[in-house]
């Protein structure tokens, strides 16, 4: 029984002080404690040169004590060898799932390797030549060449374009008589037969690029010139009496003409400009509804340039009017200057 008492000791050895300046020394506290615990003063032995002493303390255990020991102790070996258990279990475990791992890589590795295997011996089939056939060329026949190529197409011109130049017709403006007062123009019939001569109907009448006073004079024709009409209702400008003008042809180019200033027929005698007469735009200053006899102007001289728009020259613009038109019939032209503009209308601006 001394014998596992023995086996059963506990041994605690401490230094502690052995004075104190007030109470109880440091050595006495501890005896007291360790000695309270159930432990026994073994031993007690002065440090050389110190204030100190070494104190040995045995505790005798119980047998409640040294089973309580002994469980723990075997509670102890347990759990320490469940963790060793679990860990090798780990560690086998973790080991599986590398195997398992290791080997599907290598299945992967061999199912692709496979795959390029038969890919790399697909593509080396397809392309792989093999020649299948091989010809024999035995010299049996001569092959004697027959074709001769000979041209047979001759290119010959069969046409030759020749340019023809054809001269403009020259036109040339005669001066234009003055209007004279007159009677208003009988309204012309509404249609004409085309492809006919007319005959200019008015002291004076201009012919247009297209079928309006705002366009370009052609030239100016007189009365009872002739015109060759192709086209006898053409719609254009109205100009006071309607909107109907002609087409006509003058030394081959097309003109257009008002159909109020041609007729069929030629006019017997000096007709005065209508008071309608578009030979200024379609405007006239002619406002007399009677037929004046001719004045005295018409006996005025044309050889040299003696008279201007003056009550010196002439009494009314009726007599000067008459010696513009004499002059013009002389073929002299308006050598007195009295249409400086050339627009037709004689002294625009009065007698001064």
């Amino acid at each position: 029984m001394g014998k596992n008492n023995k086996e059963r000791t506990k041994v605690k050895v401490i230094e502690a002080k052995s004075k104190s300046l007030f109470g109880k020394t440091q050595m006495e506290k501890a005896i007291e404690k360790y000695t309270e615990q159930g432990w026994v003063l073994a031993n007690k032995r002065k440090i050389r040169n110190q204030d100190k002493y070494t104190l040995e303390f045995h505790y005798f255990m119980s047998p409640e004590e040294i089973a309580k020991e002994d469980r723990n102790k075997r509670n102890g070996y347990i759990l320490t060898a469940v963790i060793v258990l679990l860990m090798c279990s780990y560690s086998a475990f973790q080991a599986q799932v590398a195997e398992r791992q290791q080997a599907a890589e290598q299945s992967t590795q061999i199912a692709i390797n496979r795959t390029e295997r038969a890919y790399a011996t697909q593509t080396a089939t397809l392309w792989t030549l093999t020649p299948t056939f091989t010809p024999s060329l035995t010299p049996t026949e001569t092959l004697t060449p027959t074709i001769t190529l000979t041209p047979t197409i001759t290119l010959t011109p069969t046409q030759t374009f020749t340019p023809s130049i054809t001269p403009s017709p020259t036109i040339t403006n005669t001066p234009r008589p003055t209007n004279t007062d007159s009677p208003t123009n009988t309204p012309r019939p509404t249609s004409l037969p085309a492809g006919t001569t007319y005959y200019v109907s008015t002291t004076q009448a201009n012919t247009r690029s297209c079928a309006s006073t705002e366009c370009d004079r052609v030239v100016a024709l007189f009365l009872n010139d002739e015109i060759e009409i192709i086209d006898t209702n053409v719609e254009g400008e109205d100009v006071l009496t309607g909107t109907r003008w002609m087409q006509g042809i003058i030394n081959g180019q097309p003109v257009f003409i008002h159909s109020s200033l041609v007729s069929r027929t030629r006019t017997a005698t000096a007709v005065p400009a209508p008071v309608n007469n578009i030979t200024n735009g379609g405007n006239s200053s002619n406002t007399s509804s009677q037929n004046v006899a001719p004045p005295a102007g018409s006996n005025c001289t044309c050889s040299a340039d003696t008279y201007n728009c003056s009550r010196e020259s002439f009494s009314s613009m009726a007599e000067a009017r008459a010696c513009y038109q004499k002059c013009v019939n002389e073929g002299r032209g308006d050598i007195h200057r009295l249409d400086g503009d050339e627009d037709g209308q004689i002294c625009e601006s009065g007698l001064n």
